[in-house]
């Protein structure tokens, strides 16, 4: 689940657990 370190799944930033 890592899609980009800059914005969420939904393309909202910051976000929640994308980063880990």
């Amino acid at each position: 689940m890592s899609r980009t370190a800059t914005v969420g799944p939904d393309g909202t930033l910051p976000p929640a657990d994308f980063e880990a």
